[in-house]
């Protein structure tokens, strides 16, 4: 299943590994070296952002709570991934 993430953004769910809150994440020191690798940035338009969406191809950092986008992922399935 496809879920859209922000900005014309779709990811394949399947692609999956995790989905982190922002904020934590870069509290947690996580944020500063992995942050500057391979990350696709999503145009947020001045919007905070909110998560990362970790997958096999990459980083996604999306203006879309954590919640928001563990809804549209289990929207349409009867299996949850998280």
């Amino acid at each position: 299943m496809f879920v859209h993430i922000g900005k014309e953004m779709i990811i394949d769910s399947n692609q999956f590994i995790a989905v982190l809150d922002y904020q934590k994440a870069k509290n947690s020191g996580l944020g500063s070296d992995e942050l500057r690798r391979e990350v696709v940035w999503i145009d947020r338009g001045g919007q905070l952002l909110k998560s990362i969406i970790v997958t096999d191809n990459g980083w996604y950092l999306s203006t879309f709570s954590c919640e928001t986008i563990k809804k549209r992922t289990h929207a349409g399935i009867g299996r949850p991934i998280f």
